[in-house]
């Protein structure tokens, strides 16, 4: 039967699917030829498929399909990598935060010029008691920007570099390191919320396989008439979410996605259209739908301006996770890791991003805010060079986890011997010193050419072994 099957599947696939999209784009995830290929997401693979082509699909893909075979030298790096005993570095940092409750919040296009008194003035209030890493790029690499932030925070690794495969896709991976499975054996309940639901990005299935208990998605809930689950604000004034973050007996993670800042950054629709109809309720609540948008005309909101009113709704947003946290009682026992997805790509005009300060030449376009809030905190600021892949492991050691540095593509920023190193999605490469593209260093500081050498050779080695880790799921030959 399964002989049969295969030349059957190649032409339904041909045929009836059409083509895949083997290009990094955000809605890989739901080409219907992709879904049937990666066949790593049971519900959308069984609703295209059927019980008994799903069967026998599945079948090949667990049991027959070839694996790929590392070639000696690949095999090589990797064995002698993880072959180096446990590397865990002790600081004036470790366990500071142990058994503290941690709620991490990924900051939907929150760029730093957004980060000020004036437009954020709850989360811009929380610096003074907390650990400001002024130098954080959130970058992105292949499909799905948002998605691979939160990928890179929870398992340590970003979208290969070299062959092209979205972050998503990776749910048959093992990830036995990640942030969840670590924490979970510290007998923490892990959850995360956001406002799309558990098929988008196929949330769900990879959520669950980074070990968390939960996913839960605003519009899973099928209670909303209306889109003012896009907003914000909800993540937190929604029964059912308010009750899962705040009704705590027991130690928890959560991570928390917001979406306001999400284009379209225009008035007429989208979220900034339903924020103005709030902001201006009153005036309006006798008008009739055409009144109302000719009065939201009338306003003359710049793309800027929605911006702004957009990031202000995740400050509101913010200013209520900080209310309730009093509230119930969690506040001075609750740490909170607040970071940005990506800087603000998504605006349609760059001079925005110029004129508030952006390099858009480079890719250090990619500055964003990361830093660490507690009630009892000093105000302290880090300088050095980093990005989301050395999130989790500065995580674990505040946390007071044991682990091998060697686990990851990043490293523990608050440890003495941290390299500050991004290597961007293009293989260029930025150490807080040089920006070097395809070898040459692009912001007019001389280099000598051994450092250079020795600098590219590092960023090599980081791509190598975040590539091959994924490439080849080594995680699971490793532990099993």
């Amino acid at each position: 039967p399964v002989l049969s099957y295969r030349p059957g599947v190649a032409i339904a696939s041909k045929i009836f699917l059409g083509s895949g999209n083997f290009e990094l784009t955000w809605d890989t995830w739901r080409n219907p030829k992709n879904v049937y290929d990666n066949f790593n997401d049971s519900n959308k693979c069984l609703v295209l498929t059927g019980l008994y082509e799903y069967t026998f699909r599945d079948f090949y893909v667990t049991y027959i399909k070839p694996s790929e075979t590392k070639t000696d030298t690949e095999s090589k790096f990797l064995t002698d990598l993880f072959s180096e005993s446990n590397t865990t570095h002790k600081n004036k940092y470790t366990g500071k935060f142990k058994n503290k409750n941690v709620i991490l919040v990924q900051l939907e296009g929150i760029d730093n010029w957004l980060l000020t008194k004036d437009v954020m003035p709850n989360a811009y209030k929380l610096l003074d008691n907390s650990i400001n890493f002024t130098n954080h790029y959130s970058f992105y690499n292949g499909g799905g920007s948002t998605f691979n932030s939160e990928f890179m925070v929870n398992v340590g690794y970003t979208t290969p570099y070299t062959f092209p495969m979205n972050a998503y896709t990776l749910n048959k991976n093992d990830f036995p390191y990640s942030l969840a499975n670590l924490m979970k054996q510290k007998d923490y309940s892990v959850q995360a919320y956001h406002m799309n639901s558990k098929e988008y990005y196929s949330r769900g299935i990879n959520y669950f396989n980074w070990g968390y208990d939960n996913y839960l998605g605003l519009q899973d809930l099928g209670t909303y008439q209306d889109k003012s689950y896009q907003l914000d604000r909800e993540l937190i004034l929604n029964e059912t979410f308010h009750n899962e973050l705040f009704n705590k007996s027991e130690k928890f993670i959560s991570y928390i996605i917001t979406y306001s800042n999400h284009l379209p950054f225009t008035s007429n629709k989208g979220v900034c259209y339903d924020l103005l109809k709030l902001d201006y309720q009153d005036k309006i609540k006798d008008m009739n739908n055409k009144e109302i948008d000719d009065f939201i005309a009338k306003l003359e909101l710049s793309e800027e301006d929605c911006i702004k009113r957009q990031a202000h709704e995740t400050d509101y947003m913010i200013g209520l996770l900080m209310k309730e946290l009093k509230n119930s009682g969690l506040y001075n026992d609750t740490i909170i890791f607040f970071y940005a997805d990506h800087y603000l790509y998504t605006v349609s005009d760059n001079e925005i991003l110029k004129n508030n300060g952006k390099d858009i030449e480079t890719n250090l376009i990619n500055k964003t805010p990361f830093f660490i809030w507690g009630a009892n905190l000093k105000k302290e600021e880090i300088k050095k060079v980093n990005s989301q892949l050395d999130i989790l492991p500065t995580f674990l050691n505040l946390m007071g986890v044991n682990y091998n540095d060697k686990w990851y593509t990043g490293s523990d920023i608050l440890d003495k011997s941290f390299k500050p190193f991004i290597v961007f999605p293009d293989l260029s490469w930025y150490d807080g010193n040089y920006y070097v593209e395809d070898g040459i260093v692009k912001n007019n500081k001389n280099i000598s050419q051994t450092l250079l050498e020795e600098k590219n050779s590092y960023a090599e080695y980081l791509v190598k072994k975040n590539d091959l880790v994924l490439k080849y799921n080594y995680f699971k030959e490793m532990v099993h």
